[in-house]
């Protein structure tokens, strides 16, 4: 999928022998052993790390982008959002300087794949007021059998003491773009987050999606534009070999007209949802009761072994991300 960003403060990370020796070199400074490159975006590189301990056993994500970007927003914000530890959310353990470098440790998913849990997740991040603005497979990782939302660098606020505001338009990746969002002028923000999850839902339904771009030029979407009862191969193998009423949803979420399209509170009480989709999300884990008790969590031990690691950088949670002034 090819990312879109209005900004000017990227660097090149687009080598990845260069990321994996750059990656291993800053993980050595910072006390960990690099495990294995897992890529690079427009703006940051990714690697699997270990803290070199003796007790270290779980690996964690180092992403690592320039501090010419806006690093310190997407702290304040993933920062924000991990403080309560939600089940469908990447954690941050830690944001370091590492000139020229700014370095984030996150929560390593264990699998690289879609289940539900999706709109749980986008709930509690516009809860939160916070758009995400990036929703699509790429982000959204599973562990131990839960749907965790990652990548915040393009996320920002929409809400504060005063009431929702506006936010800038395009941000994020182009498949997953609403109609809005390709835009000049300021858009709300939880409709954004809405469209891509429909888009995610046909795509984690059937491994298509019904266009390539939400413009007029795009033929496809021209036709869904001129015809609400408008269907291609991937509505239809939703409507016939999964279930009539996912495609109910997916339609409330791809409304063209923002005041109309649905809203996550209403997409919680959509039959699908509360039925075959909620009963499906959950997991089924048994941890026994003793064991859960004398055993610390992966989260307490990563966070003893982490202090060693040079200071975090604790700022306040910003209004208005600095994209949105």
């Amino acid at each position: 999928m090819s990312e879109q960003s209005k900004s000017d403060n990227s660097q090149d990370f687009s080598d990845p022998m260069k990321e994996t020796k750059v990656n291993a070199e800053v993980a050595g400074q910072m006390g960990f052993d690099h495990l294995k490159f897992l890529g690079s975006g427009s703006f940051a590189s990714v690697s699997l790390v270990k803290k070199k301990t003796p007790t270290a056993s779980h690996p964690v994500v180092m992403k690592r982008v320039s501090l010419e970007s806006n690093s310190e927003i997407e702290f304040d914000i993933h920062r924000s959002l991990s403080v309560e530890k939600h089940p469908h959310i990447i954690r941050m353990f830690s944001w370091t300087e590492c000139d020229p470098y700014a370095v984030m440790l996150l929560e390593f998913a264990n699998n690289n794949d879609l289940r539900e849990h999706i709109e749980k997740g986008v709930k509690y991040v516009h809860d939160k007021w916070v758009c995400h603005r990036d929703l699509k497979p790429e982000n959204l990782l599973v562990s131990n059998g839960k749907l965790k939302i990652g990548d915040f660098g393009l996320a920002c606020t929409y809400k504060n003491e005063s009431g929702p505001f506006k936010v800038l338009p395009g941000y994020g990746t182009e498949e997953t773009f609403s109609p809005e969002n390709f835009g000049q002028t300021p858009v709300d923000g939880p409709p954004l987050d809405i469209w891509a999850m429909g888009i995610v839902l046909v795509d984690m339904c059937c491994n298509d999606i019904p266009w390539d771009t939400a413009q007029r030029s795009d033929p496809e979407f021209d036709g869904f534009c001129r015809d609400p009862r408008w269907s291609c191969d991937a509505f239809e193998r939703i409507e016939k070999e999964k279930d009539p009423r996912i495609m109910c949803l997916v339609r409330k979420m791809l409304l063209i007209d923002v005041s109309k399209r649905v809203t996550m509170d209403k997409i919680l009480e959509d039959e699908w949802f509360q039925n075959d989709g909620a009963q499906r999300a959950k997991p089924q884990i048994h941890v026994p009761v003793q064991v859960a008790q004398k055993r610390k969590t992966y989260e307490e031990k990563f966070m003893e072994e982490v202090m060693a690691s040079p200071a975090k950088r604790t700022r306040g949670h910003k209004d208005v991300c600095m994209c949105c002034q």
